[in-house]
């Protein structure tokens, strides 16, 4: 998560974190946008971490975002090839439909990121 949004993004409670995440587990800190301006107040809990399905399911919410419900998935597509998908319920209130509008930006960045990442992994693998 920190790779994919730097640049855009930070939080500071996380900084230095390398443990796995676990099912159960929650925090709230603050998020800096350009790692500089106070954003907001981010609430996550992590609902469930299921390695046998390759998915992660948060709660999570701050700022304007009243609900952002997060399934993270990944599947095996072949032996080489996966799909990764990101499905999300936000709700903003009145302001729903501009969240939805940044948040598909947001998303197309950290797209970009995932993959560059993705290639770098398999790069250093082989």
């Amino acid at each position: 998560m920190l790779y994919v949004l730097k640049g855009l993004f930070s939080f500071p409670a996380l900084s230095g974190r390398r443990d796995p995440i676990t099912e159960g587990e929650s925090g709230t800190g603050w998020t800096l946008l350009f790692h500089v301006i106070p954003f907001a107040r981010w609430t996550i809990s992590i609902v469930r971490v299921d390695p046998g399905s390759r998915t992660i399911v948060t709660n999570e919410h701050g700022g304007v975002i009243r609900l952002w419900n997060h399934t993270l998935h990944v599947e095996a597509i072949d032996a080489n090839h996966s799909r990764y998908s990101d499905t999300l319920e936000v709700d903003a209130a009145a302001l729903t439909s501009v969240a939805a509008a940044i948040v598909n930006l947001i998303f197309a960045y950290r797209q970009r990121r995932l993959r560059h990442l993705a290639r770098a992994q398999l790069a250093d693998a082989t």
